[in-house]
């Protein structure tokens, strides 16, 4: 499961990495958006693995992106509601568990 973590971790930041190439400048923040369908401790775990690597990578809430963390607690209608207002707002989102992602 850790291993399964990095590499998705992985790949969101080099996704975030890119999409920070594209255009704007040095100063502009880029959003990402969380999106988790309910608290689980797997689910969690991808979270903080996420987390933790864009740590590594030298990226901090609030500094230099803003993360923007949902929980829909396993209701679909907040899970709708949720997504629709990242996908506006983010440049990227996380999308955790296959109904989030849907």
């Amino acid at each position: 499961m850790k291993k399964m973590m990095k590499i998705v971790s992985t790949i969101m930041i080099a996704c975030l990495l890119f999409a920070g190439c594209s255009v704007g400048t040095k100063t502009d923040k880029k959003t990402i958006g969380v999106l988790q369908i309910v608290t689980h401790p797997s689910l969690d775990l991808i979270y903080e693995g996420f987390l933790e690597e864009l740590a590594r990578q030298n990226y901090v809430d609030g500094e230099n992106i803003n993360i923007v963390y949902q929980n829909a607690q396993n209701d679909q209608s907040n899970l709708k509601s949720m997504s629709e207002k990242l996908v506006k707002e983010s440049d990227i989102i996380l999308a955790i568990a296959t109904p989030a992602a849907q």
